[in-house]
């Protein structure tokens, strides 16, 4: 146990990146069962084996994104990190902006710096000039509405998607505390600038329970309340259960419970045009295209990110109540009571997200051909290689017409030249063909028809 703690303390990069890699590939267990074509996102996923041959089915393909900024883990691990291959990629953090969309919480009533209050404010998460994961998705679903020429262009748009949508159910990836010398009281309340989504707030050690001394309360969540612990984390010989896990939670959290309490649309499963083009998702403004630069889908995926955010109180109250709140030194340690709760809550986020990645995908597939992934179309790796030995033969040709071509023009230059001399020569002979008497006798004169009568022998006039 203490080689855990100190396994998780020394490889803390790791762990940060997104929900932990148990957590997306048990809501991609759960859409996958839901959903009505599920080989056009098989295909989809084919179309760049060659690349990213560990990342192809639906549940391995979510964790992708998130493997993207770090290295192989030491043991090996379930996957390799590194999905750049031979790039070194430890500090590739271009679209972390993508994968959250925090707004303010501020029980304490705390004057907010400018950037929380951009993020408070109407459009502060949907507006184009500072992405979050909710622009990010809506562009993706108008990219993929509008059909891409090329199959590791769909490959790529589906693996971002299925992490964007995971990461949008962790309840500290849409939310950041705030507070203020002036509201935190004689606690030292030391969030003017935000808690980074639970990042600044220390969470101890909890004997047989957390062993992770020195991460954060947005670790624990990711862990999913700790329901799916780092020790389980890119491990080969994983006892896990991705399919049991999934079937657990789903009968803990059913469809039918998240409809009835408004978290899911009625039409969830069903392909019925309710608002805008069934499975409970729609298009913000139906009438126009989707490509038109004002339309997108940022409704229905703020609506979760709302959703989520409703969770503010049930994951800071009991912090903010207890003596370590403000203090940066000591870590916190959730009493049994908040672990539980945080557990249920876990589980159903689980749950819903699998649901709604489902209802998603339906509807994006109603806009998938058939051949995302042409026979004909190669791979990048070996078009790359393709392109070398075509480039290697082209100049090849090239340099061996530079060599002939030059000789056969001059060839057929001084053939013509040469053939026109001939003629000429010949000509020149012909009329400088004499009769000459073979000998001093007389000899008669040719014939009226121009026949000699005696055949004179020819020379050739030197």
């Amino acid at each position: 146990m203490v080689a855990v703690a100190a396994l998780l303390a020394a490889t803390q990069v790791h762990v940060a990146s997104a929900w932990w890699d148990k957590t997306p590939r048990v809501i991609a267990n759960i859409a996958s069962r839901f959903l009505r074509e599920p080989n056009k996102f098989t295909r989809i996923l084919a179309c760049d084996s060659d690349r990213y041959p560990m990342f192809q089915s639906l549940e391995d393909a979510a964790v992708w994104l998130q493997r993207m900024p770090c290295g192989d883990h030491p043991g090996g691990g379930y996957f390799p990190c590194g999905v750049l291959q031979d790039k070194n990629s430890h500090n590739l953090r271009m679209w972390q902006a993508w994968s959250k969309a925090e707004k303010p919480y501020n029980p304490k009533g705390a004057e907010l710096p400018i950037k929380a209050k951009f993020r408070a404010a109407a459009v502060g998460l949907t507006s184009d000039t500072s992405p979050t994961a909710i622009t990010a998705l809506s562009e993706i679903s108008k990219i993929l509405h509008s059909t891409p020429t090329a199959g590791w262009s769909w490959a790529f748009h589906l693996r971002v998607a299925l992490s964007l949508i995971s990461d949008i159910h962790q309840p500290l990836r849409t939310m950041s505390l705030y507070d203020s010398a002036a509201t935190g009281g004689d606690r030292g309340a030391t969030f003017a600038n935000g808690d980074d989504g639970g990042k600044k707030i220390k969470m101890a050690v909890i004997p047989n329970v957390w062993l992770a001394d020195g991460l954060s309360l947005f670790d624990w969540w990711e862990s999913g309340a700790g329901l799916l612990p780092y020790q389980q984390y890119g491990n080969d010989q994983d006892p896990f259960d991705v399919a049991a896990y999934a079937d657990e939670i789903m009968l803990e959290h059913t469809a039918l419970e998240m409809v009835e309490e408004g978290r899911l649309a009625k039409t969830w499963n069903d392909a019925t045009d309710d608002f805008g083009g069934g499975w409970g998702v729609g298009w913000d403004s139906p009438t126009l295209s989707p490509q038109a630069r004002e339309n997108g889908m940022k409704g229905h995926f703020e609506t979760i990110v709302a959703d989520t955010y409703k969770l503010n109180e049930a994951i800071y109250f009991d912090y903010l109540e207890s003596e370590v709140y403000g203090n940066q030194t000591v870590g916190w340690a959730p009493g049994l009571e908040y672990r539980n709760k945080a557990k249920h809550i876990a589980g159903g986020q689980m749950a819903v997200a699998g649901y709604r990645l489902a209802s998603w995908l339906n509807f994006i597939g109603q806009y998938i051909p058939e051949d995302v992934c042409p026979a004909n179309e190669v791979s990048f790796p070996l078009k790359f290689a393709g392109g070398i030995f075509q480039g290697l033969f082209a100049g090849f040709v090239a340099a061996l017409l530079l060599l002939l071509v030059p000789g056969l023009i001059a060839k057929s230059f001084f053939g013509v030249v040469l053939a026109r001399q001939t003629s000429r020569l010949t000509q020149a002979r012909t009329m400088s063909t004499v009769w000459v008497p073979t000998s001093t006798a007389k000899r008669s004169p040719p014939t009226a028809n121009g026949a000699p009568l005696v055949a004179p022998a020819e020379v050739e006039l030197s």
